[in-house]
């Protein structure tokens, strides 16, 4: 998921906010928890607010996210 999340970032990076978390870190132990952190890879689409708009559980295609996050961005 590292490069289609690297390619998600330099096309959105601007507009969007990017989050890593690994789940058997210390530090990361609140957004397991918050977020029921089941799978990994995970990817959430939060919107401003800081509602959740979408989630993603295993491997997602990138050409997947960039539709949902396009979607989003209208």
């Amino acid at each position: 998921m590292k490069p289609v999340m690297a390619s998600l970032k330099a096309r959105f990076g601007d507009r969007l906010t990017f989050h890593y978390h690994e789940v058997n870190a210390a530090d990361s132990e609140a957004a397991v928890r918050d977020f029921d952190i089941t799978s990994h890879p995970q990817v959430f689409l939060i919107d401003p607010r800081g509602r959740l708009v979408k989630s993603f559980a295993g491997v997602v295609p990138e050409g997947t996210l960039t539709a949902e996050v396009t979607r989003l961005l209208r």
